[in-house]
């Protein structure tokens, strides 16, 4: 990769726009959620989807569940979006 390349990619990274918000990881087998809050939405969606594919559970407190019901029966739901404002 080159030096200006990678400026540009560095430059596309930093003016991206970051949307936080309110989300819960359901359980549809049981109708438990766990609600979180983040300052990456994306982020966190990407975490939750990654652990789905890898069979890795994403969060401690669903560690009994995820083995129980397995990775398969929960879903990642966005409740809030909340967008930084310019100051």
């Amino acid at each position: 990769m080159d030096k200006q390349n990678k400026k540009e990619l560095t430059a596309a990274y930093r003016g991206r726009k970051v949307v936080g918000g309110i989300y819960a990881i359901v359980n549809r087998q049981n109708g438990k959620m766990l609600l979180l809050s983040t300052c990456d939405l994306q982020g966190s969606r990407n975490r939750f989807a990654f652990a789905k594919e890898t069979g890795s559970c994403i969060n401690l407190k669903l560690t009994e569940d995820w083995r129980k019901y397995g990775n398969a029966a929960f879903d990642f739901t966005v409740l809030e979006e909340l967008s930084k404002k310019v100051t």
